[in-house]
């Protein structure tokens, strides 16, 4: 997917979330209307069933869109069996094909989005992968909400592969803060992102900062995430003279994962 394709992709994505809010909102809206004014008791018997036609018409209307949304979810699916089999393209065709699907639900609409963010950043196509995050945020952005945490820390990596430090910063900043109350996945998550960033901005003391409790969640990442964590406190304590400290971390990393795909994968940050 090319940066071009995935700002379509966006704009699509903000349409069809403004229509089915929309459908959502006029659904609802017909049937309250129609199932109240029925019970008023003034009106006739004609109108009266009318108004219950109108009210069944409305609820009928909800199933047959939800079952069509049903699609959505079976593509999302069908996705990530792609994903676990290495197969990045079926993937993205699956979940492009998924999101040009109407759907009543906003939520599951925009996970899909952001499940094709996952694969495009897979992909190394940061650019598009960027596009899409931003969509996402500028639509369900908050904090508060698990998708909108997650999506800020794809979008800061994102960010910091194409240079792009103030930027990445920007997108984690409302995660920063300790009492974000984020999950111990989501700290996970975080932890080597927001240390890229310090590192680049040789923010080496903030680095370092509560050091026990950032090696504790290093330990319960994959081996390469830990290396990689390791690798990022080495040079931190490296920096500012801290010599053995700096050793030791650079032996966890080497023990956890070849250093040299490290390097490869984040040039000059490591060095």
């Amino acid at each position: 997917m090319t940066r071009v394709e995935a700002k379509q992709v966006a704009r699509r994505l903000r349409r069809q979330v403004m229509l089915s809010s929309a459908a959502s909102g006029l659904l609802l809206l017909l049937l309250a209307v129609c199932c109240l004014a029925a019970l008023w008791p003034s009106l006739g018997v004609q109108r009266t069933q009318s108004l219950w036609s109108g009210a069944m018409l409305a609820g009928v209307l909800w199933m047959a869109l939800t079952v069509l949304s049903t699609r959505q979810v079976k593509a999302a699916n069908q996705a990530a069996n792609h994903l676990s089999a290495g197969r990045l393209d079926l993937a993205e065709q699956e979940l492009t094909t998924a999101l040009g699907t109407f759907s009543l639900h906003r939520i599951g609409k925009l996970m899909v989005c952001h499940n094709l963010a996952v694969v495009v950043h897979g992909q190394k196509n940061y650019h598009a992968a960027a596009e899409l995050c931003d969509a996402i945020i500028a639509i369900h952005g908050s904090v508060s909400k698990s998708l909108g945490r997650v999506c800020r820390m794809l979008l800061a990596d994102c960010r910091l592969f194409l240079g792009d430090t103030l930027a990445a910063i920007k997108a984690l900043q409302p995660l920063l803060n300790r009492d974000a109350k984020l999950t111990l996945t989501e700290q996970m998550m975080l932890l080597p992102i927001e240390l890229r960033c310090l590192v680049a901005q040789k923010e080496f003391s903030r680095a370092v900062e509560e050091l026990p409790w950032k090696i504790q969640r290093a330990e319960l990442l994959d081996t390469y995430r830990a290396a990689l964590v390791h690798a990022l406190l080495a040079k931190a304590m490296r920096e500012l003279g801290r010599v053995e400290a700096a050793e030791y971390l650079q032996r966890r990393s080497c023990l956890l994962h070849d250093t040299a795909d490290l390097s490869k994968d984040y040039p000059g940050l490591l060095d």
